[in-house]
This record gives C-alpha cells, structure tokens and sequence, in this order.
C-alpha cells in the first residue's frame, strides 16, 4: 500500500512539472492565437514538416499591427507575465521605456522565440514567433 502511495505521488510529481514546462509561453501564445481570428492584424505562416513523419519540425508566424495600440500593450504585457520562463530574453529602449525585443523559451524539445519591434511612437509592431522542433 505504501508503495503504491508513492507511486502515485511520484506520477503525479511528474504531470506537475511537465505541466509547469508545457506552459511557458502561454500568454504569448494565446495572444498569437488570437491574432490569427483578427482581421485588421496581418499574419504570415509557414510551417515545415519532417518528410517522413508528417511532423512539423518548424512553425513560423509573422504579426503586423498597425493602429492598435490595445494588441500591442496585451502583447507587452504578455512578455511581461512569460519572462520568468524564458531562458533568453533580450530588451530595447524605446522612447525612454525598456520593452522586449527578443524572448526565448525551451519546451520539451522544442525551442520557441518571439522577436518584438515597435515603431510610430508604439501605435505599430510587429511580432515574429519561430517554433523548432518535433
């Protein structure tokens, strides 16, 4: 019986940190998701796949936002609630403000980075996530 607690503790152990590793980015990408539904945000996609297993090996998206400084605090603020997770990140100054440019974050066997630029004093940017591995 004891041993079977332990069991059960040490599983459950393991989901828990799989689950903490799984999440990393979530904000962010939850944001790129939802850029996907917006029609005045352009995005660009190009996903690569492994011959022959089908996988994909590489997903890369490309965000345009012009005119909407709402998607472009909740992407800053975005980077704010994932910087903990990243295992790179890289910040700019801009108009006297220190905001991301470049996060880097590692899941399972996956490598995913997010470059951020802004541009017209933040009413523009422009955000590119690029997903390595199977």
């Amino acid at each position: 019986m004891k041993t079977k607690n332990i069991l059960v503790m040490l599983i459950v152990l393991a989901a828990g940190s799989f689950t903490i590793t799984a999440s990393a980015q979530d904000t962010l990408n939850a944001l790129m998701n939802k850029c996907e539904s917006m029609d005045d945000v352009n995005m660009d996609v190009i996903q690569q796949r492994n011959p022959s297993t089908k996988k994909l090996t590489q997903v890369i998206k490309s965000v345009s936002i012009k005119n909407n400084k709402a998607l472009i605090d909740d992407f800053l603020k975005a980077f704010e609630a994932d910087k903990n997770e990243a295992i790179q990140a890289i910040y700019s100054k801009k108009n006297g403000k220190m905001v991301p440019s470049y996060f880097q974050f590692k899941t399972g066997s996956k490598n995913v980075s997010y470059s951020f630029s802004m541009k017209n004093n933040g009413a523009d940017a422009s955000i590119d996530m690029i997903q390595n591995g199977e």
